[in-house]
């Protein structure tokens, strides 16, 4: 599969650095997206499943805030998930596409960082939005939040085109209100991208 493939490469040329590893630009963006992602809902004690979680960097950020739950990481890369694993030895990681992930019991919140944004299918950026939301709604007890690149980023702060899918806010705001009413958008922290948030 051309993701795993393209983030295997990533983690044998970066092994040592997490950021380079995982194809963001900075330490300070990524950190940035994970604060907004965790404040989906209170965390604390609740299960919580990381889709495309990496080298499990979204993990270390909830270590370090003090926001301890029970946490499941998954990814298409397996490289990412074996380096995971020595990084943070304990903890949960599996490597798995996410339109074949399957749990036994509902989680209570979602989160998913980046895992839309590759294009890797020739098929229409809402499809892929539906059949994520489509797959992991029904799984969530309370909550779930992702991000996607933004087509209102500048053009300087726009990444490989070519490689990296795009998303119109507005048209992704009136999708995910197909699923809840309790849906917000933050489009105020980065430039070039956007996270959803849905509740149940």
């Amino acid at each position: 599969m051309e993701v795993a493939d393209y983030y295997d490469r990533l983690v044998g040329k970066y092994s040592g650095d997490s950021v380079k590893a995982c194809g963001w630009l900075s330490k300070s963006t990524q950190e940035l997206r994970y604060e907004i992602l965790s404040l989906v809902g209170d965390l604390r004690g609740s299960s919580l499943l990381d889709v495309g979680c990496g080298l499990g960097g979204f993990w270390q950020y909830l270590q370090d805030e003090d926001l301890p739950c029970h946490y499941t990481g998954i990814d298409v890369s397996r490289a990412m998930v074996k380096a995971a694993r020595e990084h943070h030895p304990g903890v949960t990681f599996i490597a798995s596409d996410w339109r074949e992930y399957s749990v036994s019991d509902p989680l209570d919140f979602l989160v998913a960082s980046g895992a839309l944004s590759f294009h890797y299918e020739p098929v229409d950026n809402l499809f892929v939005v539906r059949a994520f939301l489509d797959y992991f709604f029904p799984m969530i007890r309370k909550g779930m939040a992702f991000n996607l690149l933004s087509t209102k980023a500048p053009n300087e702060y726009r990444s490989d085109r070519s490689r990296f899918r795009y998303f119109v806010p507005e048209e992704v705001l009136a999708l995910c209100l197909d699923y809840t009413p309790y849906v917000s958008l933050r489009h105020d922290y980065l430039p070039n991208d956007f996270t959803v948030f849905l509740h149940k």
